[in-house]
């Protein structure tokens, strides 16, 4: 069932049970597609010159109880009066090795834009990012990310 396919619902009618059902049902299909713990639309600060790894958001932090891996989509811009702006965007992956209890996360996949002068890393469960240094001068920085997750085999 498609959201376009729940009926309207007008103050006069009593709401049946069906239709609450038909909502769930739509509910639980977006949740399948986008995966156990998926991360909406999401944006975050990226601090100049961050030489040790920082965690970039607490929404990107999975549980391993329900999440093996998770495709994080993101786009960034980094800008300064003096250095100009950077603008790119690309995907991580980041997987859980459930022996060894720890997660890897890959280098941007199909970076496109600028060298954004950010690397990403893992700790524990969340993602963490590092920056090079543009001239402080009006820096500002932000990022934009979402993800969609893998849960466990069965």
């Amino acid at each position: 069932m498609k959201f376009s396919q729940v009926l309207v619902r007008e103050n006069s009618k009593a709401v049946e049970a069906a239709w609450f059902n038909d909502v769930r049902a739509s509910g639980l299909a977006i949740e399948n597609t986008l995966g156990a713990g998926y991360v909406e639309e999401k944006e975050a600060e990226l601090l100049n010159n961050q030489a040790a790894p920082a965690d970039l958001s607490s929404y990107l932090n999975f549980d391993t109880t329900s999440v093996r891996a998770a495709f994080i989509d993101f786009f960034a811009y980094r800008n300064s009066t003096v250095s100009g702006e950077r603008v790119g965007g690309g995907r991580l992956i980041a997987i859980f090795r459930p022996i060894s209890l720890t997660w890897e996360i890959s280098p941007p996949i199909g970076l496109w834009g600028d060298d954004l002068g950010v690397s990403f890393s893992m700790s524990g469960s969340k993602v963490q990012y590092a920056s090079d240094p543009m001239d402080p001068a009006g820096y500002g920085g932000k990022i934009r990310f979402k993800a969609t997750t893998f849960g466990l085999f069965t």
